[in-house]
């Protein structure tokens, strides 16, 4: 990969530096820059900025740090999330941002026939810097990042391909009863949440139209969280499981197997 977009450093080039808030301490923001500003004594924001490194055995490193300061490791991973979710642009390697925004320019120069999604993902990094922080945030099993993990499992596209343990779902699942009411709660509101996910989605479409995305992206999010609910077994969700299978039929089609799978789950581990 770096041999084929091979390109020097270049010289002046203007690198974003912001700063976001975390439990009281400030951390250079990871996501653009080299992050020279973090205090050595900060072990956390530390740990984050490593995350970006080229180097596995110093994101391994990282990784170690950020499970020995739970709480406050999961604030920054939620912020950090969060700051990757609403910030669009391409995110490079520690230390080679230069040469990742030069690898990617001429990446996006090729003709489409020669351009490989895994090459992209080796020069972008966004895609795996979310996978790492994720199964950090299972791994920490705190409830508090319970939500981020919802949303980012809406977030997940849907492939047309049947449902299954998303990462934001397995770190679901790792976090286990102590996330059963917010995930409970989060299934009861989904037509809400995709109501409000969607707001400003498709302006072009007819009502008839945006009512079928929205059914759509309903069922799918149902789905999910069910698939994860019938993983914990937990039977505080069998309530809001069994309501949503009995809507009349055509209601929830596409979620009914994975809420009477879940179902099923529940009930065979009390027997």
């Amino acid at each position: 990969m770096r041999r084929r977009f091979a390109s020097s450093k270049m010289p002046g080039m203007n690198v974003l530096i912001a700063t976001v808030a975390i439990g009281g301490a400030i951390y250079c923001a990871f996501i653009w820059s080299p992050c020279h500003s973090v205090s050595k004594d900060d072990p956390v924001g530390e740990a984050i900025t490593q995350l970006r490194s080229r180097d596995s055995i110093a994101r391994e490193a990282a990784k170690e740090t950020l499970l020995k300061h739970g709480s406050e490791a999961v604030r920054a991973l939620i912020a950090a999330l969060q700051e990757l979710s609403v910030d669009l642009k391409p995110h490079f390697d520690l230390g080679n941002e230069a040469e990742g925004a030069e690898d990617l320019r001429r990446y996006e120069e090729l003709p489409v026939p020669e351009r490989s999604p895994s090459e992209v993902l080796s020069i972008d990094i966004t895609w795996r810097l979310k996978q790492d922080m994720i199964e950090l945030l299972g791994r920490l099993r705190d409830e508090a990042a319970v939500p981020i993990l919802i949303e980012l499992t809406q977030q997940e596209l849907h492939t047309g391909q049947n449902e299954y343990l998303r990462p934001p779902m397995k770190a679901l699942v790792q976090i286990g009863e102590p996330g059963v009411p917010r995930i409970i709660e989060a299934i009861e509101s989904v037509r809400s949440t995709v109501a409000a996910a969607f707001s400003t989605c498709c302006p072009n479409v007819t009502e008839a139209q945006r009512r079928a995305i929205l059914e759509s992206q309903e069922e799918i999010l149902i789905s999910r969280l069910a698939i994860v609910l019938g993983e914990i077994r937990d039977r505080r969700a069998l309530p809001a499981l069994e309501k949503l299978v009995g809507p009349p039929r055509g209601k929830n089609s596409y979620a009914s197997y994975y809420l009477r799978t879940s179902i099923e789950k529940i009930k065979e581990l009390s027997k």
